[in-house]
């Protein structure tokens, strides 16, 4: 009976053994240099992020934060824009992909996703109206009785989702229709996020032809997740949160500057673009 004891405890302790050795080699190939780290962000979403016009490339703002995190931790950066945003995601939970950049704090769409603190930015939806109709929004309870509409292709996060039900709000799937409806009187307005919909009036050739509000009436804060299931995910966090809590600030300046930055582009690619002649 002893013997068997003695033999169940070195069984134990070799087992606990190979799991702190298994642990420490991924630990150190996770901290180890030149590892290969894989972000992703929204696929179609300017100016957060968006595949290009040539093929395999890929436009984000979010790339002074790839670039200083990869730098500080001497990883091979890459991303992975293959599939749709739903299966990045997916990708992302089952560890496929380490990073996310831009994901939405307590929306369903993110379950099994470590959201990190702080925000990388804040998008903030804005209300679009035409310049003339004499409106005075001042409140969200100044929408009760107008009809407003979407773009059915946005990113919204969860509250922001179901506070819209509280509206009388349409979706539309092209901007054209979209804007189409607002300028010939069907809808009171539009709801966008300030810088997608920036990007999209430009677009349009619109920018000068409509009025968005200063002020936002939701914020949707947008941050940098990993898996929150996979150990390899929970380390990266753990690195994320070390290097954030250094950097935020700077971070921070230098994507608010790349955003800036992509709207000027979109504004000046508009430059001769004629508006649509929307007709009633």
């Amino acid at each position: 009976m002893k013997k068997f004891g003695r033999i169940a405890c070195l069984s134990f302790l070799l087992l606990l053994f190979c799991n702190i050795h298994a642990w420490s080699i991924e630990e150190r190939q996770i901290l180890s240099k030149n590892t290969a780290v894989t972000f992703t962000s929204f696929l179609d979403y300017p100016p957060f992020s968006s595949n290009g016009e040539r093929p395999g490339e890929f436009i984000t703002i979010f790339q002074p934060f790839f670039d200083g995190f990869s730098e500080a931790y001497d990883f091979r950066s890459h991303y992975d824009n293959y599939g749709t945003y739903d299966d990045l995601i997916l990708k992302t939970v089952r560890g496929e992909i380490d990073i996310i950049l831009g994901a939405y704090f307590e929306s369903e769409r993110y379950n099994g996703i470590d959201i990190i603190f702080p925000a990388l930015i804040v998008n903030p939806v804005s209300l679009v109206t035409m310049p003339d109709n004499g409106l005075q929004i001042k409140t969200k309870a100044d929408l009760k009785n107008l009809k407003g509409a979407i773009d059915s292709r946005e990113h919204f996060s969860d509250y922001v989702k179901n506070d819209f039900e509280n509206y009388n709000i349409e979706s539309f799937d092209t901007s054209e229709k979209l804007y189409e409806q607002l300028f010939i009187g069907n809808v009171d307005y539009i709801l966008t996020s300030r810088y997608y919909g920036a990007i999209e009036q430009a677009k349009l050739g619109i920018r000068n032809m409509v009025r968005m509000s200063k002020n936002s009436l939701w914020d949707m804060p947008l941050f940098v997740g990993t898996s929150a299931i996979k150990p390899r995910g929970k380390k990266i966090a753990k690195m994320i949160r070390d290097y954030l809590s250094v950097n935020k600030t700077a971070i921070k300046q230098k994507v608010e500057k790349a955003l800036i930055e992509e709207i000027r582009k979109a504004d000046e690619a508009a430059i001769g673009v004629v508006p649509p002649a929307y007709v009633k």
